[in-house]
């Protein structure tokens, strides 16, 4: 998927740069956190997220 398609996608979810997201699980789908909300993410998507550590 292209880079804006995938940022459209994300960020329509809430996840957009500077979102705080917690990582609940990673197999068999990746779950994190944002805020109140819970997203479970396919792997193809999850591997286009950069995260830097708090």
């Amino acid at each position: 998927m292209p880079f804006a398609a995938r940022m459209g996608q994300l960020s329509a979810l809430g996840l957009v740069p500077g979102t705080t997201v917690r990582l609940r699980q990673r197999q068999p789908s990746v779950i994190v956190e944002l805020g109140e909300s819970t997203l479970a993410l396919d792997s193809e998507v999850a591997d286009d997220i950069f995260v830097k550590p708090a």
